[in-house]
């Protein structure tokens, strides 16, 4: 199989096409995502992804709060890709001289999501991250996110048909972005009060 190394956050030697669970602790998934801008850095200041897993689980119901806040494991280690562009690109895996079939960007990032939710101990929430609770709440925080932290423009960002506005209690006006640091720790601080319960 092919090799693509990587140095991760805490000096493992890691091979991006082939990850283990040992790859993963819930301190380098929070700092990886800390420093990651949402909207591969187009924003007006600095925030992160993690952030908006934060942000997102504060918002979302009960059940969902800790998939939510776990939704973007794929992004630890391989770079934000621009949502559009994610099935349009492949990745090539050899084994040897022979050439496998290409892998999407999706099956990859699937495939370190599984790995990430094995070293956490939470694979059964794996079709939770999946749910249509999940994916609106992550179309919602986009639009948040379009509100806070995007130049107005006089076009009209392609949201899903029937697609509603967050209308909860805490409004896009409420979002300031944080320092990584301060992401970094509020993630982690999240996702032990969400494993606690």
């Amino acid at each position: 199989m092919s090799e693509v190394l990587f140095q991760s956050f805490d000096g493992q030697r890691l091979n991006l096409l082939n990850l283990q669970p040992g790859a993963f602790t819930i301190e380098t998934i929070a700092h990886a995502l800390a420093l990651k801008n949402r909207f591969t850095g187009h924003t007006i200041a600095p925030y992160s992804v993690a952030q908006h897993c934060v942000e997102g689980s504060w918002r979302i119901a009960g059940p969902f709060k800790l998939a939510f806040l776990l939704h973007e494991l794929d992004e630890v280690f391989l770079p934000d890709i621009h949502g559009p562009l994610k099935g349009r690109l492949f990745v090539s895996i050899d084994s040897g001289h022979v050439v496998g079939r290409p892998m999407t960007w999706q099956e990859l990032g699937a495939e370190h999501e599984y790995c990430a939710l094995e070293a956490l101990g939470l694979s059964s929430l794996h079709p939770v991250i999946k749910s249509p609770e999940v994916k609106t709440m992550d179309w919602q925080m986009l639009w948040i996110e379009k509100m806070n932290f995007m130049k107005p423009v006089d076009w009209e960002w392609s949201f899903p048909k029937g697609f509603e506005p967050y209308r909860g209690d805490m409004g896009p006006m409420d979002v300031q972005p944080w320092d990584w640091r301060e992401a970094e720790r509020s993630f982690i601080r999240t996702y032990e009060t969400l494993v606690r319960t």
